[in-house]
């Protein structure tokens, strides 16, 4: 008996902590701009939500990368403007925003999404109130190293 509740435990926590040591880039500062490019730094709040769920991200509908759990993604672009897309998969809803690139400039997005405890697990499995925001660069630099 004890045998099969040692299992049991182990069969939840051993995803539960692999979720945890998620393979997301974490922050270590910012680059020094360049003159002709613009820097866009899109990233994911930790969120025990969706925790070990890697979001795909699109630039233009073009696979640039995986956002994971407490991550982020830097893009260095030329001057231009960018439709920038986060799909969580599935069914979910699929969030963009058209980012405006200014060469020399850096912008902070976040990939915001709520869970929402009326609508409970199946009701957010598609992420309903999730967005892509703007964020000024001191929120954005606090909640990268965080």
């Amino acid at each position: 008996m004890i045998r099969f509740i040692r299992w049991g435990l182990m069969s939840v926590l051993v995803p539960l902590l692999a979720a945890c040591a998620a393979p997301g880039a974490q922050f270590t500062g910012l680059p020094v701009p360049v003159a002709d490019q613009g820097d866009i730094y899109l990233y994911r709040a930790d969120n025990l939500y969706a925790i070990g769920q890697p979001f795909d991200v699109m630039l233009d509908d073009k696979a640039i990368g995986k956002l994971y759990n407490a991550s982020y993604q830097h893009l260095r672009r030329p001057a231009g403007n960018y439709l920038l897309k986060v799909s969580p998969g599935y069914n979910a809803k699929t969030s963009e925003i058209t980012v405006q690139v200014t060469p020399g400039k850096t912008q902070f997005f976040q990939f915001d999404f709520q869970y929402d405890l009326i609508l409970g697990s199946l009701g957010n499995s598609s992420f309903p109130n999730s967005s892509i925001q703007a964020r000024p660069q001191e929120r954005a630099l606090v909640d990268l190293r965080d």
